[in-house]
């Protein structure tokens, strides 16, 4: 009987897999102390030097990111559990949705579209633009009317608007 040999991931440049994810860590780490000095008030001029970040466009983003991962996570954990649920009840129903059950399997069917809806595994539903009431489709004479009189207007740095 051949051995088998382990196969060995090697990265592909840049730091090593434990010192990316130390690395990703202290940046997370840092995200969460610039939205924390946001919250506290300070501007990005000011969580720039606090952290040591190169300018306060990069604090900017830190907080940025800090926020999208706090609101994130929580959703991600709130679909599981949603998707737990559901499939907790299919599984109860599952049963009578083999004896015929029309009932049950009209239950099922409900299941079974709102756990496709929650993770997303429906292709998407064309939309079409109508106009606002939604009885005629948009066919965008306002965006077209809006764009000849923006040719006409004179601009503010032409020198026939300067007087």
């Amino acid at each position: 009987m051949p051995v088998k040999k382990r196969r060995i991931r090697q990265h592909q440049g840049g730091a090593p897999p434990k010192a990316q994810s130390k690395a990703r860590v202290a940046q997370t780490e840092k995200q969460k102390q610039a939205l924390a000095l946001r919250l506290s008030g300070a501007s990005y001029e000011q969580i720039a030097q606090a952290l040591g970040f190169k300018n306060r466009s990069t604090a900017w983003h830190a907080v940025e990111d800090a926020l999208t991962r706090a609101i994130q996570e929580p959703a991600d954990e709130v679909r599981a559990l949603e998707v737990q649920r559901l499939d907790r009840w299919l599984f109860n129903i599952d049963a009578q949705i083999r004896s015929g059950s029309l009932e049950a399997l009209d239950r099922g069917l409900k299941i079974m579209t709102r756990r496709a809806t929650l993770l997303g595994l429906d292709a998407p539903t064309k939309m079409a633009p109508t106009t606002p009431d939604g009885a005629q489709p948009y066919a965008g004479e306002g965006l077209a009317a809006l764009l000849a009189f923006a040719k006409q207007a004179p601009h503010a740095d032409t020198p026939s608007s300067q007087n």
